[in-house]
């Protein structure tokens, strides 16, 4: 997109001339009104129209948002919502362009770990939302950990959901056929692997064919064998020299990943197969446990009714508790050349609302982000097992931390999703592996990289 600026008309009308693959689509516009008899008093008169422009990416979120747009309408029917769709890797490409225009749609789609907050953030053209938060109360029900997603301590995301890995979803009937409870320890992961191959069953199916997942387990081990505040220093990524040789854990996270195959707790092909083929083999019956997030539940649900179920990676060292991890990949940034941004905040305030949030759960796939929703909350609207991860996360239980790679550059997750496959296959050992990232993270710390 040219980086000359735009009228509002001319940025919905150019997008969709000029970038390939944008669907600009207006969304839920207000009923013409009936022929009035006689002209209505001033104080019988309608509050003014409001148009609210609005930029997101395909699938869940589009499906989710104009579901919310309706119920909101239902009570606010002078606003109107103007919806531009655009393909996400498009979007990323461009969001810099679209949104330093005072063309730019009143609030876009974001993802926090996509690097681009703080370059929006330093040019201004995205409004800080600290004010809204506090006006209408959003610290009193959301997480705490959502400060983790602050740049240079203002907030600049409406965050309306999040996600959670890894969980161990399983077959409640075949766990009662090997005859074991999941297990809570590594000695009972190895014997429970044991009791399902005794039981021409596979263990823990996993698919990592793509590079994808299984960096999700590699930071659930490494949050098991690093303490969080050591683990966090390498979550972080920032300029301090922290490095994963400087910790033992990282090493033995990596170590863990690689008995996990020889102890055959990986199903059988766990780097031939991918994602889709290992979740198969769970809703065919042919392995008892599945890793994935909590997205899976609804169809966990449909295949394996009653008998689906999850658990929590054991715990591998008495003194490390483990933590939640929490992923805010829904959030939306307020433009800073917006003329409705109360409106945006008042639409944002009903997202997070408990009849919202349901919604969000519903459609969406993911978690509501408040903390005080309930498994009764969500009846009718989500899996129980939505809500009791939810309840999980609102308990104040369990410590809570982010993924591992949401403050990482590029270069450095390609690295980690190389090298688990690594690890498990045992090409490289897991002190090579080690080695490998700290001297790639010297270099961006170094600005030669």
């Amino acid at each position: 997109m040219a980086s000359k600026s735009f009228s509002r008309r001319q940025f919905l009308k150019g997008l969709t001339a000029t970038s390939a693959g944008a669907l600009v689509l207006s969304a839920c516009a207000a009923p013409a009104a009936a022929p009035a008899a006689e002209a209505p008093s001033e104080s019988a008169a309608q509050p003014e129209a409001v148009t609210i422009r609005a930029l997101w990416s395909p699938g869940g979120i589009d499906n989710y948002m104009r579901a919310l747009i309706d119920l909101y309408k239902e009570q606010e029917p002078n606003v109107e919502f103007e919806i531009t769709v655009i393909e996400q890797e498009q979007k990323r490409a461009t969001e810099v362009t679209i949104m330093s225009n005072d063309g730019a749609p009143d609030f876009a789609w974001i993802n926090f770990g996509s690097g681009l907050t703080d370059r929006l953030a330093d040019a201004g053209v995205i409004t800080p939302l600290n004010d809204y938060y506090e006006q209408y109360g959003w610290w009193d029900y959301l997480p705490d950990h959502l400060h983790t997603h602050e740049y240079n301590d203002q907030i600049y995301h409406f965050s309306v959901a999040s996600v959670t890995v890894p969980l161990m979803w399983y077959n409640k009937s075949l766990m009662a056929q090997i005859g074991m409870d999941p297990p809570t320890s590594m000695d009972e992961l190895y014997a429970w692997a044991d009791a399902c191959h005794a039981n021409d069953l596979e263990a823990l199916a996993m698919g990592d064919r793509d590079g994808w997942p299984g960096f999700h387990m590699y930071q659930c081990l490494a949050t098991r064998t690093v303490p969080l505040e050591d683990y966090e220093k390498i979550l972080r990524f920032d300029k301090e020299e922290y490095y994963m040789g400087d910790y033992p854990g990282f090493e033995e996270a990596f170590q863990v990943m690689r008995d996990m195959e020889t102890e055959r707790v990986w199903a059988k092909g766990v780097l031939d197969m991918n994602d889709d083929q290992a979740k198969g083999l769970l809703f065919n019956g042919q392995a008892v446990a599945y890793e994935s997030g909590i997205w899976v539940s609804g169809q966990a649900r449909e295949a394996l009714g009653e008998d689906s179920s999850f658990f929590m990676f054991p715990q591998i060292k008495d003194d490390i508790p483990f933590p939640l991890t929490a992923s805010y990949a829904d959030e939306y940034m307020l433009s800073s050349f917006s003329t409705v941004k109360d409106e945006v905040a008042a639409f944002f305030d009903f997202v997070l609302s408990k009849d919202g949030q349901k919604i969000v759960a519903k459609i969406g796939g993911g978690m509501p982000i408040r903390t005080d929703i309930t498994v009764a909350d969500l009846e009718g609207y989500a899996d129980a097992t939505v809500g009791e991860v939810t309840e999980m996360f609102g308990s104040g239980d369990f410590p809570v931390t982010d993924e591992i790679v949401t403050f990482w550059p590029a270069e450095l997750y390609a690295m980690l999703r190389n090298n688990v496959q690594a690890a498990i296959g045992g090409q490289k050992t897991p002190a090579e592996i080690v080695a490998e990232f700290d001297e790639l993270a010297a270099k961006f710390r170094a600005g030669e990289a």
